[in-house]
């Protein structure tokens, strides 16, 4: 069975439609958007996926887990943990302190981090196709030991965040910095830059970066 892995879920699972035994038809009579558009290859064989939702808050795990939009579906698991370049533990930023979704306090609460080598080591999948990726400018740590991956995604998207983070302090970094480096990390471990597409939540324009392992392109 082909995988996906999705990294931020916030209060939605989107990626879990390929689950779906008629995923193929779907996508195409009810998802008809951009941002929803996987290389037409995929389609070639129909059979599901198996997914897997990955975010650091166990609030956005628990609201997909008990949510009725996913209760009929099989084939996903839910992993509560960040990812990251190390292993850790850290208090949750400020931001999500008082926040629309977030109602509850910091003080007392820690975030679990593990590596991406360390998640699809223990995962183990046959193959691993989409890895979908939304994590507000955190991207860059997700890649920083992609050499060692033991299998690497055929397809890569994630949306694009106006700001970044620095590797010592996990500040906000210089965006184009973080950006560039990215693009050169993955492209440098056998992917094509695909032209970006443009989405719209909010009625906001926001850039969906995808790459494809060039022996697919």
């Amino acid at each position: 069975m082909r995988t996906c892995i999705q990294l931020g879920l916030y209060t939605s699972a989107f990626w879990t439609y390929l689950t779906r035994e008629d995923w193929v038809d779907y996508r195409r009579k009810k998802l008809d958007q951009p941002q929803n558009i996987l290389p037409e290859f995929f389609t070639e064989d129909p059979a599901p996926f198996q997914f897997y939702g990955v975010d650091v808050e166990p609030e956005s795990i628990a609201h997909v887990a008990n949510s009725d939009r996913y209760k009929d579906f099989s084939n996903i698991m839910w992993i509560c943990t960040g990812i990251s370049d190390d292993y850790y533990l850290m208090q949750p930023t400020s931001r999500y302190n008082g926040a629309k979704w977030y109602q509850f306090s910091t003080a007392n609460k820690m975030h679990v981090y593990i590596t991406m080598k360390h998640l699809i080591d223990s995962i183990s999948p046959e193959t691993f196709d989409v890895l979908a990726i939304d994590i507000d400018g955190y991207e860059h740590y997700i890649f920083d030991d992609m050499e060692n991956w033991s299998i690497l995604p055929t397809y890569i998207t994630m949306e694009y965040h106006p700001s970044g983070f620095d590797g010592e302090n996990r500040k906000v970094a210089e965006r184009k910095e973080t950006y560039d480096n990215l693009i050169v990390t993955i492209v440098g471990n056998g992917y094509t830059y695909l032209e970006p597409v443009i989405k719209y939540e909010a009625g906001n324009a926001v850039e969906e970066m995808q790459f494809l392992k060039t022996d697919f392109v």
